[in-house]
């Protein structure tokens, strides 16, 4: 069905669909940059959290011989203390939610 001809949709939304698709020009969407942003400043809120719940948590595994081996190690064996990488996997997954939006904004900026 060509999308130009409006007057075989019915009236509403649909007619409005139509038309608006004839023509980019035609084409006004709100941006929503307002909540755009404020999600980002959550997520920047919550990373800066984790962040300092981080710094805290490798500064007490210093201070325990211990804790240390969660500050020279990558790999987690399973007796270990998860904290550290729980804590971790929380904030990739933060940066990773923050990195797509942050990509996206260039979008709803423009």
């Amino acid at each position: 069905m060509n999308a130009c001809t409006v007057d075989k949709y019915p009236k509403g939304f649909p007619q409005l669909a139509a038309l608006i698709s004839c023509d980019d020009s035609l084409s006004m969407h709100r941006g929503f940059k307002y909540l755009h942003s404020r999600g980002l400043l959550r997520l920047e809120v919550q990373i800066t959290e984790l962040e300092k719940e981080l710094y805290k948590l490798d500064r007490e595994d210093a201070a325990n011989p211990d804790m240390i081996y969660r500050l020279r190690s990558t790999k987690h064996e399973k007796d270990w203390d998860a904290a550290q990488a729980d804590l971790i996997d929380k904030l990739m997954a933060k940066l990773k939610e923050y990195g797509e939006r942050l990509s996206r904004k260039s979008k709803w900026v423009a």
